[in-house]
């Protein structure tokens, strides 16, 4: 399935946005978050271990593992409410918003790809942290102070400047599907449906190059 989106995402975007619902595209979008939610894991119960305290930290622990799966969810609501109203907004477009919905799922199935290659890049960088200590600098006091020195400790590391650059590459990947997406969910030339993608595509990368720089402390 996914080598046939690579091959021929005309015809593979055509034939999805005509299925009557949304169930497989739910699952996409939810195993693209799942997938970074990974290495948000990896490093929160390397910090509970750290701090000795599975307690205090559980509730704070869960929520930043879930943060990829939330941010997948809402990427994909704001890609496509997005290109809907572009769409229907300067081309005058008035197809229904679940084929947008149904296009720009699959359209993520690169960001996935991301967050797995991310996951590496991660446990390399956080394996080399010395979570005890960075905790005890900060007083190992509260998940989040931890979190953020952890954090910081690890974007320190040159390796993780590839965390990022990946991001941005999928990103960029998945602003590529989306042109087919939106020619197939909107009825548009591949032009038009370009320029409906642009901006938004543009959004993204910013918002990644604005959190890697606030990562990196530049």
């Amino acid at each position: 399935m996914v080598s046939q989106l690579l091959r021929e995402p005309s015809a593979f975007m055509d034939r999805k946005v005509g299925q009557p619902n949304l169930r497989m595209e739910f699952v996409v979008v939810f195993t693209v978050g799942v997938l970074g939610a990974v290495g948000n894991a990896y490093v929160g119960l390397n910090i509970v271990d750290a701090m000795g305290d599975s307690e205090t930290a559980q509730l704070p622990v869960a929520g930043y593992v879930a943060e990829p799966v939330i941010g997948a969810v809402l990427l994909w609501f704001g890609y496509s409410f997005g290109l809907h109203l572009i769409s229907n907004r300067v081309f005058n477009t008035r197809d229904p918003l679940r084929r947008v919905l149904k296009a720009t799922a699959w359209a993520l199935i690169p960001v996935g790809v991301g967050n797995l290659l991310r996951l590496g890049v991660l446990y390399l960088v956080y394996t080399g942290v010395d979570y005890e200590s960075v905790l005890a600098e900060n007083d190992g006091t509260g998940f989040n102070t931890g979190l953020d020195a952890v954090l910081s400790e690890g974007a320190s590391d040159p390796l993780y400047v590839l965390a990022p650059l990946i991001t941005v590459l999928a990103a960029l990947a998945t602003g590529y599907l989306l042109v087919y997406a939106t020619q197939s969910a909107k009825d548009l030339p591949r032009e038009e449906a370009f320029r409906v993608v642009a901006p938004l595509v543009a959004v993204h990368v910013l918002y990644i190059a604005w959190s890697a720089v606030n990562a990196l402390g530049i």
